[in-house]
């Protein structure tokens, strides 16, 4: 009975031990299959961002560079409206009234960074908004922007930074009775410098333009009566026959009719 007591506490033993190191050789490789397993995850990640990063940056630098682009459309179009705005407002009164629509446009146009005029054209059009022209020479005058403290060429002055290539459509040329008023256009090119070359496709910039026409506004009543120049009387001149409104009688008279 000893003897084989002793050997089955032998078999036991052995049989323990046996199971004791198969554990501990499965817990260590439990650890080593983790850190391939961490690996190949990283590797994996980085072959998927590689191929979505082009795609993902040219969509996130595409609407920025776009928004940039309509945004300074944006800024011009409304700064060249203005422009023709004051230019129709003035008409032929104020002899500075190129010089004021400049100025309007430079400060409005100031806040865009990435876009720089570099030529404005005041011109004479029809009611379509085509340039006219006076003996084959087209009615407009031409500004560019300079470090010239003024600027004088012909009848047109300007100052604050402009300078005068062509001066054809002066001020006290333009025509703004009732009946046949001129309309005036403005015309803006500018430069857009691109912030990224997503969109540029290999150019550095984009050239743009903005028109705006306007009729110039009557400032007086075919000829009646002209607006006081400076410097003069305060109501102005009158310039033909008064316009004498019709008393009650007149009235009357006409509601009977």
């Amino acid at each position: 009975m000893d003897v084989r007591s002793d050997e089955l506490a032998v078999e036991v033993g052995a049989a323990t031990a046996n199971g004791a190191g198969a554990v501990n050789g499965a817990a260590g490789a439990v650890p080593g299959r983790r850190s391939r397993s961490r690996r190949r995850a990283r590797a994996q990640a980085m072959v998927e961002f590689a191929l979505v990063a082009p795609l993902f940056f040219t969509v996130l630098f595409g609407l920025l560079e776009y928004s940039l682009i309509s945004a300074s459309i944006g800024v011009v179009d409304f700064a060249t409206k203005d422009a023709a705005r004051i230019g129709s407002f003035l008409g032929r009164t104020d002899s500075t009234a190129d010089a004021q629509m400049l100025n309007d446009l430079r400060s409005r146009a100031a806040g865009i960074v990435t876009a720089k005029i570099t030529q404005v054209e005041i011109f004479k059009a029809d009611a379509a908004g085509n340039m006219l022209s006076t003996g084959g020479c087209p009615c407009e005058d031409i500004y560019v922007p300079s470090g010239s403290a003024s600027s004088t060429l012909g009848a047109c002055t300007v100052s604050g930074g402009w300078t005068v290539t062509a001066c054809n459509w002066p001020p006290n040329l333009r025509n703004d009775t009732l009946i046949n008023a001129d309309f005036l256009g403005v015309k803006v090119s500018y430069q857009y410098t691109y912030l990224t070359a997503f969109l540029a496709g290999g150019a550095a910039n984009l050239q743009l333009t903005a028109t705006s026409v306007q009729r110039i506004e009557p400032q007086d009543y075919q000829g009646w009566w002209r607006r006081a120049e400076p410097g003069g009387p305060p109501g102005g001149e009158p310039q033909g026959p008064p316009i004498v409104e019709a008393g009650p009688s007149d009235r009357r008279a006409g509601g009977a009719a």
